[in-house]
């Protein structure tokens, strides 16, 4: 990836743009519970994820495009 600033940067493969996530506790809470849990950092893309871009990241990586869903219409 190359460097926008410290918490963005453009992936080299599709120009899309990545965003640093810090790593951090999150509280999650059910009805009596709550629990915390630790997220490490990550980086995660700036917009969804397009099925062109999917495609793409699976076929690049030998893995199998799923099937589409009944439901689906696209």
């Amino acid at each position: 990836m190359t460097n926008t600033t410290d918490n963005r940067q453009i992936n080299k493969i599709d120009g899309s743009v990545m965003i640093f996530i810090d790593a951090g506790v999150a509280i999650l809470s059910e009805t009596d519970t709550i629990k915390k849990v630790y997220i490490p950092a990550f980086w995660m893309s700036e917009n969804p994820v397009t099925v062109k871009q999917y495609r793409e990241f699976c076929n690049s990586t030998n893995r199998k495009f799923p099937n589409q869903p009944k439901w689906s219409t696209d």
